[in-house]
Protein backbone atom coordinates (compact mmCIF):
# COMPACT_ATOMS: atom_id res chain seq x y z
CA UNK A 1 0.00 0.00 0.00
CA UNK A 2 1.31 3.09 -0.67
CA UNK A 3 -0.21 6.75 0.38
CA UNK A 4 0.48 10.43 -0.19
CA UNK A 5 3.13 12.53 1.66
CA UNK A 6 0.78 15.61 3.45
CA UNK A 7 3.16 18.03 1.54
CA UNK A 8 3.30 17.66 -2.09
CA UNK A 9 1.59 14.69 -2.72
CA UNK A 10 4.42 12.00 -3.60
CA UNK A 11 3.76 8.82 -3.09
CA UNK A 12 5.42 6.64 -0.18
CA UNK A 13 4.64 4.19 2.17
CA UNK A 14 4.29 4.37 5.42
CA UNK A 15 6.63 5.86 7.92
CA UNK A 16 6.81 7.82 10.71
CA UNK A 17 9.18 8.95 14.19
CA UNK A 18 9.92 6.10 16.34
CA UNK A 19 7.86 6.86 19.93
CA UNK A 20 11.14 5.81 21.69
CA UNK A 21 9.22 3.53 24.16
CA UNK A 22 7.87 0.65 21.45
CA UNK A 23 9.78 -1.26 19.30
CA UNK A 24 10.36 -0.15 15.79
CA UNK A 25 8.03 -2.74 14.15
CA UNK A 26 5.00 -1.74 16.55
CA UNK A 27 6.06 2.06 15.49
CA UNK A 28 5.54 0.82 11.72
CA UNK A 29 2.18 -1.05 12.53
CA UNK A 30 1.01 1.98 14.34
CA UNK A 31 1.73 4.45 11.53
CA UNK A 32 0.03 2.05 8.87
CA UNK A 33 -3.00 2.42 11.02
CA UNK A 34 -2.71 5.99 11.38
CA UNK A 35 -1.31 6.89 8.04
CA UNK A 36 -3.40 4.34 5.16
CA UNK A 37 -5.86 2.03 7.95
CA UNK A 38 -4.55 -0.76 7.67
CA UNK A 39 -4.24 -3.50 10.56
CA UNK A 40 -2.31 -6.97 10.79
CA UNK A 41 0.66 -8.41 12.02
CA UNK A 42 4.20 -7.02 11.88
CA UNK A 43 6.72 -8.81 11.20
CA UNK A 44 9.70 -8.12 13.86
CA UNK A 45 12.47 -8.16 11.08
CA UNK A 46 12.72 -5.36 8.40
CA UNK A 47 12.83 -6.28 4.62
CA UNK A 48 15.17 -3.47 3.99
CA UNK A 49 16.07 0.03 4.80
CA UNK A 50 16.46 3.40 3.08
CA UNK A 51 17.31 6.75 3.51
CA UNK A 52 15.84 10.12 2.77
CA UNK A 53 15.81 13.67 3.61
CA UNK A 54 13.19 14.74 5.10
CA UNK A 55 12.09 18.67 5.20
CA UNK A 56 10.79 19.70 8.20
CA UNK A 57 7.62 22.38 8.80
CA UNK A 58 10.09 24.49 9.78
CA UNK A 59 12.23 24.36 6.22
CA UNK A 60 15.57 22.37 7.47
CA UNK A 61 16.30 18.63 6.41
CA UNK A 62 16.76 15.99 8.57
CA UNK A 63 18.75 12.73 7.30
CA UNK A 64 16.51 10.01 8.00
CA UNK A 65 16.81 6.20 7.85
CA UNK A 66 13.91 4.41 7.54
CA UNK A 67 13.40 0.45 8.38
CA UNK A 68 10.89 -1.10 5.88
CA UNK A 69 8.35 -4.20 7.96
CA UNK A 70 6.62 -6.33 6.25
CA UNK A 71 2.44 -6.25 7.68
CA UNK A 72 0.67 -9.08 7.01
CA UNK A 73 -2.53 -7.38 6.35
CA UNK A 74 -5.85 -8.65 8.38
CA UNK A 75 -8.18 -5.11 7.79
CA UNK A 76 -8.39 -1.76 5.64
CA UNK A 77 -10.47 0.20 7.55
CA UNK A 78 -12.45 2.62 5.64
CA UNK A 79 -12.30 5.49 8.17
CA UNK A 80 -8.60 6.67 9.78
CA UNK A 81 -7.07 9.30 11.83
CA UNK A 82 -5.25 10.65 8.41
CA UNK A 83 -7.51 9.64 5.48
CA UNK A 84 -8.37 13.34 4.97
CA UNK A 85 -4.47 14.33 4.95
CA UNK A 86 -3.49 11.22 2.35
CA UNK A 87 -4.49 9.04 -0.72
CA UNK A 88 -4.02 5.48 -1.13
CA UNK A 89 -3.13 2.89 -2.94
CA UNK A 90 -2.97 -0.36 -3.87
CA UNK A 91 0.58 -1.55 -5.78
CA UNK A 92 2.70 -3.99 -6.58
CA UNK A 93 6.43 -3.81 -5.83
CA UNK A 94 7.44 -3.89 -9.35
CA UNK A 95 4.72 -0.82 -10.01
CA UNK A 96 5.14 1.10 -6.70
CA UNK A 97 8.69 1.34 -7.59
CA UNK A 98 8.29 3.47 -10.45
CA UNK A 99 5.60 5.56 -8.70
CA UNK A 100 7.17 6.38 -5.45
CA UNK A 101 8.68 10.05 -5.76
CA UNK A 102 11.74 8.63 -3.78
CA UNK A 103 14.97 7.26 -5.77
CA UNK A 104 16.28 4.95 -2.51
CA UNK A 105 12.41 3.44 -1.40
CA UNK A 106 12.31 2.89 -5.64
CA UNK A 107 15.40 0.98 -5.31
CA UNK A 108 14.62 -0.98 -2.47
CA UNK A 109 10.68 -1.61 -4.17
CA UNK A 110 12.81 -2.46 -6.92
CA UNK A 111 14.97 -5.07 -5.01
CA UNK A 112 12.19 -6.64 -3.56
CA UNK A 113 10.21 -7.44 -6.49
CA UNK A 114 13.38 -9.06 -8.04
CA UNK A 115 14.76 -11.14 -4.92
CA UNK A 116 12.95 -10.12 -1.90
CA UNK A 117 9.25 -12.03 -2.80
CA UNK A 118 11.01 -15.24 -0.58
CA UNK A 119 11.72 -13.07 2.36
CA UNK A 120 8.78 -12.32 1.95
CA UNK A 121 6.71 -15.15 1.53
CA UNK A 122 8.60 -16.33 4.69
CA UNK A 123 7.42 -13.37 6.90
CA UNK A 124 3.88 -13.98 5.62
CA UNK A 125 3.89 -17.75 6.40
CA UNK A 126 5.19 -16.70 9.87
CA UNK A 127 2.84 -14.11 10.39
CA UNK A 128 -0.40 -15.91 9.58
CA UNK A 129 0.49 -18.03 12.06
CA UNK A 130 0.18 -15.01 14.74
CA UNK A 131 -3.55 -14.16 15.64
CA UNK A 132 -3.79 -10.38 15.41
CA UNK A 133 -5.10 -8.27 18.22
CA UNK A 134 -6.09 -4.61 18.36
CA UNK A 135 -3.51 -4.02 21.80
CA UNK A 136 -0.70 -5.30 19.08
CA UNK A 137 -1.73 -2.75 16.46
Amino acid sequence: MLITSRHGGRWLLPKGWPSGKNAFADDAAREAREEAGIVGAVHRDPVGEYTYDKVMSAGYRVRSHVFVYPLLIREHRLDWPERDERDARWAGLAEASGLVGDRDLAKLLNQLAQTGRDALHRAAVQLDAIPTTTAAC
